[in-house]
């Protein structure tokens, strides 16, 4: 498809209140679509609270950052760079949601279901370990989410 099309579909997408965004980078989108997906549905998970809750307490917002700066370690290694304010934003866009939104994972663990934490929180684990990264933090949320799934 030449970039007049893409473009345009873009343009009738954003006109039907459709959050896109023509990228000519797509590995790129995937990744950062991917650092708020799997920070949010991890953490919810692990403290079993929805996204606005993330950063409710001093404890919970430090956490989600350095957990974050973990993510975009292993982004770095993987040739994925975002910009200085990645981690803040993250908390930002958690406090912006409308109260009570939580992630599918975070779902799927309070109703017993299967979970997505092997793509979602093992991947990025797996993914530092090929890097010889610390991602101390990964480790011990993946741990115990991984835990809790296998206890359902």
């Amino acid at each position: 498809m030449d970039d007049a099309r893409l473009k345009m579909f873009e343009k009738i997408m954003q006109e039907a209140d459709t959050d896109a965004e023509w990228s000519t980078n797509v590995r790129e989108s995937v990744w950062k679509k991917f650092y708020f997906i799997s920070v949010t549905a991890s953490l919810t998970s692990y403290f079993d609270v929805n996204i606005n809750e993330l950063s409710e307490t001093e404890e919970r917002r430090n956490f989600a950052m350095e957990f974050s700066r973990e993510f975009l370690s292993v982004a770095q290694k993987e040739g994925i760079y975002f910009d200085e304010n990645a981690v803040e934003d993250v908390v930002k866009r958690s406090q912006i949601l409308p109260h009570g939104t939580t992630t599918s994972m975070h779902s799927d663990f309070r109703q017993g279901g299967n979970t997505e934490v092997e793509t979602l929180t093992g991947e990025v684990v797996r993914l530092a370990h090929k890097h010889k990264l610390k991602v101390p933090l990964y480790e011990k949320v993946y741990k115990e989410l991984k835990k809790k799934s296998e206890s359902q």
